[in-house]
């Protein structure tokens, strides 16, 4: 008998426990068990494992872009704060304009 069912991240990231023990299993315990049920064939667990493993790659970058633009928001919110407030000058720091020595086509 074979049985069809959705696998997700979402159920492997649950707190699943043992119908028989009552204990809680961890991921590779209920994989485990799927696997030895015969609920889940070789070739799922393959694509499961991928899929997990880009999943976490997404979270990963995803968690540094998050870091990163926090850091420009904060460093953005410092700056405005400090000129609003008096306490820095609001001035810009960009090299005159040069105008190109260049010819039309040479561009």
């Amino acid at each position: 008998m074979v049985m069809t069912m959705q696998l997700g991240i979402d159920s492997f990231a649950a707190a699943v426990s043992d119908p028989a023990s009552g204990l809680i299993l961890s991921p590779v315990e209920r994989m485990q068990h799927l696997l030895d049920s015969g609920a889940v064939a070789a070739p799922n667990v393959s694509a499961l494992q991928t899929q997990i493993f880009n999943s976490r790659l997404d979270a990963a970058v995803c968690a540094l872009f998050l870091v990163l633009v926090s850091i420009i928001l904060i460093d953005s919110l410092r700056v405005w704060w400090g000129i609003l407030s008096g306490s820095r000058s609001a001035r810009v720091e960009e090299t005159p304009f040069v105008l190109t020595q260049l010819r039309a086509e040479e561009l």
